[in-house]
């Protein structure tokens, strides 16, 4: 899943950076710093949750845009209301959802503004 995704929005233009879990992608921010404008993650993944992930990105980098992918989202109760006020795209999803998704993360600002708790 993460190397199609990966694939579909780089052939929409998007630079990517990708990690296998939650541990990976916060020594990737590091290396990197304040250059990562939107986390697209998993809700559930090895290691960490995508919540989670999420948080400790919003804490160092309180601009990022945030959009989560879920097989699952309804038996998911451990982030139900963090989720609520979120982009969620369930899976699977086409190509075009999840640009769509994606320009929608960019251009809405209210997103821009929603912490994890």
């Amino acid at each position: 899943m993460r190397s199609l995704a990966s694939e579909f929005l780089r052939s929409a233009g998007y630079s990517v950076l990708t990690a296998r879990d939650g541990v990976e992608a916060l020594e990737v921010s590091d290396r990197l710093g304040g250059s990562i404008q939107l986390l697209l993650t998993d809700v559930v993944m090895p290691k960490m949750r995508g919540t989670e992930l999420a948080q400790k990105l919003k804490a160092c980098f309180p601009s990022l845009r945030v959009v989560y992918m879920s097989g699952y989202l309804e038996q998911d109760t451990c982030s139900g209301e963090i989720l609520e006020k979120a982009i969620v795209l369930m899976k699977p999803f086409s190509r075009d959802a999840l640009i769509r998704q994606i320009g929608e993360a960019f251009e809405n600002k209210a997103f821009a503004q929603v912490t994890p708790e």
